[in-house]
């Protein structure tokens, strides 16, 4: 959840100096939120593989996540502040709806 909230920061980046709020892309830097965004992609993904390779998941839902994780890191990778806000939020919802979609189908 984490990986997905850090980029809405991005996208805000400039009403968020309007308003004078502080975010961790003004603290530290676009590039630098969207490596860390990108490392809590990458650390879920390790977890999932981890399970997997313990046989705490089967490997039709192993996929349906890791196909969303995948998916989600291009997102975030590929975010900035010259996208349209609204594209990104549905993108990012469709992430999470396309995952609950594919663990029922799995299930």
């Amino acid at each position: 959840m984490m990986s997905i909230c850090i980029p809405f920061d991005i996208c805000d980046l400039a009403i968020d100096r309007a308003e004078n709020t502080s975010t961790l892309p003004q603290l530290i830097g676009q590039h630098k939120t969207i490596a860390i965004a990108a490392a809590f992609i990458l650390f879920y993904t390790l977890v999932l593989f981890i399970q997997f390779i313990t046989h705490a998941i089967a490997l039709s839902v192993f996929l349906a996540l890791l196909t969303t994780s995948i998916l989600t890191l291009i997102l975030i990778v590929k975010c900035n502040t010259h996208r349209s806000e609204y594209n990104f939020v549905a993108a990012i919802d469709g992430m999470m709806i396309l995952q609950g979609i594919l663990i029922m189908i799995c299930s």
